[in-house]
Parts: structure tokens; C-alpha cells; sequence
């Protein structure tokens, strides 16, 4: 009887035991990711607008530069008709 409350106790001590090394060690590794997420996130963050354009600037610079076309233009017509 005795052997079988020690074996209970013991199995009552391993269980949350292992429950908690498991729940931690699975904790670690979604820190690690969550880590390598930010990283990446920060690293996007400095990287994409060098490489890519926001469509909001270009339909600016885009007007911008239609609007130059449209000045010179009328320049250049009105040099011709003189």
C-alpha cells in the first residue's frame, strides 16, 4: 500500500511537472519566432521603401510630372505661335 502512494505522490508530482518544462519549453520557442518576427518586420520596414514605391507617391509624382509636361507645352505653343 505504501509503494502504491509513493508511486501516486511521485506520478502526482511528475505530471504538472512535465506539464510545466513542456508548456515553457513551448514558450521559449514562440518567443524565439515571435523574436525573428520583429526582426524581420524591422527589417522590411527599412528595407521596402527603398526598393519599392508606395502607390500614394507615385500618382503624385506622377501629377507632378504631367503638370511640368503641360507647362512646357503651352510654352513651346506659344513660342510657335509667335
Amino acid at each position: 500500500m505504501e509503494k502504491e502512494l509513493l508511486i501516486f505522490f511521485l506520478g502526482a508530482l511528475a505530471v504538472p511537472g512535465f506539464t510545466w518544462w513542456l508548456v515553457k519549453k513551448t514558450m521559449v520557442k514562440i518567443e524565439t519566432e515571435i523574436n525573428k518576427i520583429k526582426e524581420r518586420q524591422t527589417e522590411l520596414r527599412e528595407t521596402l521603401p527603398i526598393d519599392y514605391i508606395r502607390s500614394k507617391d507615385y500618382g503624385e509624382d506622377i501629377r507632378e510630372i504631367k503638370s511640368m509636361l503641360s507647362r512646357i507645352f503651352e510654352k513651346l505653343e506659344s513660342k510657335v505661335d509667335k
